[in-house]
This record gives structure tokens, sequence and C-alpha cells, in this order.
């Protein structure tokens, strides 16, 4: 890396460029921070690896001497950077399983609880109320219970997915190089045919059209053959699709049937937590009406309690709130279940178009340039006969014209002066 003439002036600057982990020569000559009395032995300590400083050779004697020199300030760098590496680890990581969630379609795992209540302002009004925070804890408990053994099979639902994937795939390849080295095994005997029909045609002085006709009907013969191998291929792929297709409804079953009862234990501990919450709320309001209550109570939570109605309805809008979200959610997962089902089938049925599509494209191609080849080879004989046919008038041509010219010449020149017409003789003695 060469940063001469820069205008650094910093060396805490050139200490970012540890990230290069293969850096071995680096140069910045002609900078102010190379004019340090300290600069050599910096760079050498922070780039212990590097084999060139300034296109001067490095030694590692003085990598040893100047980490030994810059020992503390290698060590407080080591640490931040092993921590920025660490986190930086942690993050990729978590964006990597955030993924495979995705994929497998359980993200609602992460956000169930919270979301549920989102838009609880309902819960606000009794959140405060004494005994009230524990059994949100508790409901919190089961329902992470309760979504880690879901997330639990739905990640081996995910990977039976995935397998069922694979096995599909290693079975199309398998089905494709079938058949192209079947379509391989025509196209060469066709080309054997042709070179020896071409080789044989060489030797004759005329090609004429006809001449070629059962090369062309070789062609055709081998176009027919490949495109019906071609829908042999196309229907043995539809098979193959229908099969796996067969296989990946019965395991997109069992995740609609996870689903649906992952969604119902929620809902019976959604259930269980307002049986409970009801309980101990009608209890506070026994004991208000008694005037049981500990005087120590916030004067918002003793007016509250004084109202039964408004605990009451509180209690039934939360749970309502909560019931809607875990319907929400539910369809949410069913709706993303089947497009990630349709979607999977869909790429590859559009993939096995595409391959048809351009597989009788390219035989059509083939054909098309076997037969103007044909074409050429007769177009050419013909073509140099007529050549050759031109050529030989245009001498023709020449030669009368310069045998013309040269009797011309001669009689003008052998006929005698005094027999030479004149415009002075008799018209009778012209004729």
């Amino acid at each position: 890396l060469s940063l001469g003439n820069n205008n650094i002036s910093a060396l805490k600057n050139i200490v970012e460029l540890r990230c290069f982990q293969n850096l071995r020569l680096l140069n910045l000559d002609g900078n102010p921070v190379s004019k340090e009395s300290s600069y050599r032995m910096c760079i050498l300590a922070y780039f212990n690896e590097l084999a060139y400083l300034d296109y001067s050779m490095v030694t590692r004697a003085e990598v040893v001497t100047a980490r030994e020199q810059y020992q503390d300030e290698l060590l407080d760098v080591e640490e931040k950077e092993n921590l920025e590496e660490e986190k930086n680890s942690s993050e990729l990581a978590a964006a990597r399983y955030t993924q495979t969630l995705v994929d497998a379609n359980l993200t609602v795992v992460q956000i169930i609880f919270d979301d549920m209540f989102a838009d609880d302002t309902e819960i606000l009004k009794l959140r405060h109320l004494p005994g009230v925070s524990g059994i949100m804890n508790s409901f919190q408990s089961e329902v992470e219970s309760a979504s880690d053994m879901f997330q639990r099979d739905g990640l081996a639902r995910y990977e039976l997915k995935k397998r069922e994937e694979t096995q599909f795939e290693l079975a199309l390849r398998q089905l494709r190089a079938k058949y192209a080295n079947e379509s391989i095994d025509l196209v060469t005997k066709f080309g054997r045919i042709k070179k020896q029909t071409l080789k044989s045609q060489a030797l004759k002085q005329d090609v004429e059209s006809y001449d070629l006709d059962p090369l062309r009907v070789a062609l055709r013969e081998l176009i027919s053959l490949l495109k019906n191998l071609e829908m042999r291929h196309v229907e043995q792929c539809e098979e193959l699709i229908g099969e796996f297709e067969i296989k990946y409804f019965e395991v997109k079953q069992a995740c609609l049937e996870g689903q649906q009862g992952y969604f119902r234990h929620l809902e019976d501990h959604e259930t269980n937590f307002i049986r409970i919450l009801t309980l101990l709320v009608s209890e506070l309001l026994d004991k208000a009406a008694k005037d049981e209550l500990p005087g120590d109570l916030p004067v918002e939570i003793s007016s509250l309690l004084t109202d039964r109605d408004s605990c009451m309805n509180a209690i039934t809008g939360s749970h309502d709130i909560h019931i809607g979200k875990l319907y929400r959610r539910e369809d949410e997962a069913k709706h993303n279940e089947e497009l990630l089902f349709k979607g999977a089938l869909r790429h590859y049925r559009d993939e096995e178009h595409v391959r048809s599509r351009g597989r009788i494209s390219e035989l059509n191609d083939f054909e098309g340039a076997c037969l103007n080849e044909f074409s050429r080879l007769t177009s050419d004989r013909d073509g140099d006969e007529e050549a050759e046919d031109k050529s030989d008038e245009k001498d023709d041509d020449g030669e009368v014209e310069m045998l013309d010219k040269e009797f011309d010449e001669e009689l003008e020149l052998d006929v005698p002066a005094e027999d030479k017409f004149t415009n002075d003789l008799d018209p009778a003695n012209k004729k």
C-alpha cells in the first residue's frame, strides 16, 4: 500500500490500517509523519508483519525492538480490537440466526410476548397493583417456554425441508446429466456422418444441392430425436417436481400443525394469566372495600381499587387485545408458510421452463446453422463456376478486340498510297 505524499501528519491515523492483516509493504514517504523520530519504530510495532517500510526491508530484530518499546500501547490497542472482533462476531452470529428464523418462518417467537403488550393500554392501569408484576413475569416465562419448544421443533422441520430440497436438487441434476449425455451421443453420431459426407463430396468437382439431401435427412432425424428427448426430459422433470411437491406438502402440513399447537398453547396461557389476574384484582377490590389495604399504597392505586367496573373492564380489554394479537400473528405465520411452499415450487418450475425454452431455441439455432452451412457449400461451388465462366468470356472478348486492332493497323500500313480511296474518285469507281 503506497500512501506517499498524502499529507498524513498523525500516527494514530495510520494505526487504523491494522485491519489489513495481509499488509506486507507500506510506503508513507513524503508525509509529515515520516519525519518524526519515532516514526519507524512506531509503525513496525503496530504492523509486525511488514516486510518493507518505505521500500526499505524490515528485519525481525527491528520488529522485536519496536514491539518491546510500544508494549503498553499495543496491549490497549489489541484489547480494543479483540472486543470489537467479539462484538462483530456476535452481531454476525445474531444476524445469521435471525435469518435462519426468517427462512424457517419462526420469527414470531422473538416478538410474540412484547407484541401482545405493545398496544395494551389497559394493562397499564393495572400494572402497578400489588402482585400484578409477579403474575406478568410468570406469564412471560410460560410464553418463552412454549416459544422455545416451538422454535426447537420448527428448526427440526426446517432441516427436514432443506434435506428434501437437497435430495430433489440432486435427483434433478442427475436427470439432466442423463439426458445431456444422451443428446451428446446423438450429436456425436451425426457429426461423424456429416464429416464423412462432406469429405466424400469434397472429392467431387461439382456438388449439387441434391448431393446433400441425405445429410439434410439425417439432420431432420437428429433434431426430431433431440426434441423428443427434450419432451421426455420435461415430462420426467415434472414428475420429479410432483414427487417433491407431495413430500414438501407433508412437511408444510406438519409446520402448520406445529403453528396451530403453539398458538393454542399461548392462548391457554393467556386465559390462565387473565384468570389469575382477575382473582388478584377481585381480592384487592374486596380488601379495598373492607379498608384492609396497606396504608402506604400510592393514591392512584387506592383510587383505582375503589372502581370495580374500571378494573374489570381493563382486564377484559387487555385480554381482547392479547387474543387479537395472537390471531393476527397466527394468520401471518400461516400465510408465510403457504408463500414459502408455493415459492419453492414456483422457483423449480420456472427454472425448468426457462431451461426447456432455451434448449428448444438451441436446437432450432443448431438446425439453422447446419442448413446454412449446407447451402453455402453448394452456392460456393456455383459461385466459383460462374466466376470462371465470366472470366473466360472476358478473356475471349479481349482477344477479339486485340485482333481487330492489329488487323486495322496492318491494313492501314499495307495498302499502297495510290490505291487509297479519295473524294476525287468517281462514285462508281469507289464502289
